[in-house]
């Protein structure tokens, strides 16, 4: 018979693991599109409050407006959202052509935009306000635009549109636009361009006051909390600042992560660039106990073929634990059985096999800890779970 046992948990070992940054919340699902007669990728775009550029990004697709009758394609509206969102209040991240709009603490609409080109126009970062919000704005060129001393005002020639929303950094703004197919390019002089029926509907949901952040995220780790799994989003750097894959990595670590990703994965998810969140992790493990399965956070993971149980599961069964932090060691016991791993934060060799620092849990080599504990177990790799016998 498995006899149980208790894991502590243990305010030292919570410390180290709390450096990790916690997992973004994930949201929607990615769908499809069979693409039909007289569509093209900017009504399928608007269709889904998407640009041309989420499409083509998410599809290895040519920028342009032309695609195949038939194909499927992959509708990216899955969202990895932002850190420390705003209560009430909008974030822009540049690399995603998009804003989240958050009310009442609660993610509420993805919309898409232009943002403003490499170089000297590129679209600024910072932390600002919603400044001012006018219906049929007049627009007063900037010199850039060689127009000289005029005004344009409201019209079907105005670039602004018929919505301004004006931030606290003079001159920028979101607001609709003469120029739709634009949206999602990197094709502005620094305003964020929307959809005219976007940027109405944002218009009536945006208060003068309103926080605004503008970011420039091209790498976004997620959890789906539904399915246990976690996703990497790369997206184009649009303004060239971060070599991809070191950048992916250091996001990667940062989040705990990083010893479970595959690198040929990782390398594949960079050079693709998709723009949308893919699978990297698989953390969903089925784990059973004389054949009834155990209800645990996070069961365990699989690297390189090889299983480590967390600390939720180990809670649920049996042994105690506790951190050494001279030697930087997780020693783990019952009755007179001591067995002691060293931890790890990054990929290596080590022995014995090491545990790993992940979202605030250990995790802990499956075969060596049951072996030393004498728990009978069967691993079956094609189903992903671990039978624990007895």
């Amino acid at each position: 018979m498995l006899r149980p046992f208790l894991i502590l948990a243990l305010t030292a070992w919570l410390a180290v693991s709390a450096l990790a940054q916690p997992l973004r919340p994930i949201v929607g699902k990615d769908r499809s599109h069979l693409v039909s007669s007289g569509e093209n990728l900017y009504s399928i775009a608007k269709q889904y409050s998407l640009a041309i550029e989420h499409l083509c990004f998410a599809n290895s697709l040519p920028i342009g407006l032309d695609v195949a009758l038939g194909k499927d394609l992959v509708v990216p509206t899955r969202r990895v959202l932002p850190a420390n969102p705003p209560e009430d209040g909008l974030v822009i991240n540049l690399p995603e052509r998009g804003v989240f709009l958050f009310r009442q603490g609660q993610f509420e609409k993805f919309y898409p935009v232009a943002i403003g080109q490499p170089g000297r126009f590129q679209t600024p970062e910072g932390s600002f306000k919603l400044e001012s919000r006018v219906e049929n704005p007049t627009w007063l060129p900037p010199e850039w635009a060689g127009l000289g001393e005029v005004t344009v005002p409201a019209g079907p020639e105005n670039p602004l549109g018929d919505r301004w929303m004006g931030l606290s950094l003079p001159g920028v703004g979101l607001h609709s636009t003469t120029s739709p197919t634009s949206i999602g390019a990197a094709a502005s002089h620094g305003c964020m361009r929307m959809y005219p029926e976007s940027a109405r509907e944002l218009f009536e949901k945006v208060t003068v006051g309103m926080p605004v952040r503008i970011e420039y995220e091209p790498v976004k780790v997620g959890l789906d909390e539904e399915t246990g799994e976690v996703f990497v989003q790369v997206l184009p750097d649009v303004y060239s600042r971060y070599d991809l894959l070191s950048h992916t990595r250091e996001r990667l670590q940062e989040a705990g992560v990083l010893p479970f990703v595959d690198e040929k994965l990782l390398e594949r998810l960079v050079r693709r660039q998709s723009g949308r969140p893919e699978l990297a992790l698989q953390t969903q493990v089925m784990v059973t106990r004389g054949g009834q399965p155990l209800d645990a956070p996070l069961p365990g993971i699989l690297k390189d073929g090889v299983m480590w149980i967390s600390s939720d599961l180990a809670r649920t069964l049996g042994l105690s634990l506790t951190w050494d932090a001279a030697s930087r060691s997780v020693e783990v016991s019952r009755e007179s059985s001591v067995v002691r791993f060293p931890v790890v934060a990054e990929n290596g060799p080590a022995d014995p096999p090491p545990a790993y620092l992940f979202q605030g849990r250990t995790l802990l080599p499956a075969r060596v800890l049951l072996n030393a504990f004498s728990i009978p177990f069967r691993w079956d790799a094609p189903s992903r779970t671990l039978h624990l016998e007895g």
